[in-house]
């Protein structure tokens, strides 16, 4: 960490700058780099920040209790409630800022984003190939047939028992 400096503040527009015109990585909660990131593209309209696809800190929340509180396991099992009726999900979805050009993340397993005709080329070469070496070999085999039968003539052989 020989070349790491601690921001006191981090609306300090200075750190913005430095991530986007030079060598520099800012770290924080990842869910304030994605409201900032959404935030800086909806004044600017550009994407000058992308976040890292994997998280090397998994972000929890707690709440702090007396250890002698009879709340707790109230609270714990409110808690539960929420997350499993997916709560946290949909609060999510509705206060956050939407999905913008930058958010989107790409990759493997993303299932967003259009499939165009310059993507499916290599399929349509190799069913193709596959369709003509099939129908070929198909003929192939039709004509050596007719050939065989031909060359057999038209002679009718009596069958012996």
């Amino acid at each position: 960490m020989k070349y790491a400096k601690i921001h006191e503040n981090a609306e300090n527009d200075d750190i913005y700058r430095t991530v986007r015109e030079e060598d520099h990585v800012f770290v924080d909660w990842r869910s304030y780099l994605d409201l900032k990131m959404k935030k800086e593209h909806k004044l600017t309209g550009r994407c000058d920040y992308s976040l890292a696809p994997e998280d090397f800190f998994i972000e929890r929340v707690s709440l702090a209790f007396n250890k002698d509180m009879q709340w707790i396991g109230h609270f714990n099992q409110q808690i539960a409630k929420i997350l499993q009726a997916g709560l946290m999900t949909r609060w999510h979805q509705v206060y956050w800022l939407p999905d913008d050009a930058c958010s989107v993340q790409g990759g493997v397993g993303s299932g967003s984003g259009t499939v165009t005709l310059t993507d499916m080329q290599f399929s349509f070469y190799v069913f193709g190939v596959g369709s003509l070496l099939g129908l070929s070999i198909f003929m192939i085999e039709r004509v050596m047939r007719n050939s065989k039968e031909s060359s057999e003539g038209s002679v009718v052989k009596p069958f012996l028992a």
